[in-house]
């Protein structure tokens, strides 16, 4: 979708919350240390949390950080979810924070 106006903060706000339900529908079930949240190594898909938590992670970075100046709302987020900065191999071997947390 390319925005070519002006879109009011309410309308955005509302499709971030769309985003978010429908990042997280697929694990709602998932309780705090269920095994799901990572699985079992694959060259071509991330943990369940780190993919949930990386999407979070841009919003955050793009319009918190960037666009409004802020600090992180977690600290050492960067060194979690940074694509860039985290291979691929080592998401699996991260201490992640409890999935509420993240």
């Amino acid at each position: 979708m390319q925005l070519r106006e002006w879109v009011p903060p309410d309308r955005l706000a509302d499709w971030m919350i769309d985003a978010t339900e429908s990042l997280l529908a697929p694990v709602d079930d998932f309780g705090q240390h269920d095994e799901r949240w990572i699985c079992d190594y694959l060259e071509i898909v991330n943990p369940a949390i780190w993919e949930i938590a990386h999407a979070a992670w841009f919003a955050e970075w793009f319009v918190l950080r960037q666009l409004h100046g802020r600090e992180p709302l977690m600290e050492n987020v960067d060194a979690f979810y940074d694509s860039a900065k985290v291979p691929h191999i080592t998401r699996w071997q991260l201490d992640y924070p409890d999935s509420a947390r993240t």
